[in-house]
């Protein structure tokens, strides 16, 4: 990054330069965020058009909303529940973005 050095013409000869940054833009803030703005069913659907495996398909995927306690949205949840025997086989919940063990949980909750 260049700095640029400002003297302002006023100023003595004596004077020492000032180095300044370059003004930075700020970034607009987010009115709402995809736990305010978009319905549940909208996101799941979006988010189901990117999974490849098919486990997937041994399950009945529902998307559950946390909020705070004061009222203010907090995360999304992933709630998969077997179609075959809910029964006896209890639902895996998974936050929404701490996905990374993949579908490892998902594999062994078959067999």
């Amino acid at each position: 990054m260049v700095r640029k050095c400002f003297i302002s013409p006023s100023a003595s000869p004596t004077s020492i330069p000032v180095i300044q940054s370059p003004k930075k833009k700020r970034r607009a803030k987010a009115e709402k965020s995809d736990l305010d703005i978009h319905d549940l069913i909208v996101i799941l659907a979006a988010l189901k058009a990117r999974w490849i495996s098919a486990v997937y398909d041994h399950y009945e995927t529902s998307l559950k909303r946390h909020t705070k306690r004061n009222g203010s949205p907090d995360y999304l949840e992933f709630v998969f529940t077997c179609r075959t025997d809910p029964a006896n086989h209890r639902p895996h919940h998974r936050r929404c973005m701490q996905t990374g063990q993949g579908t490892k949980n998902l594999n062994q909750g078959v067999a």
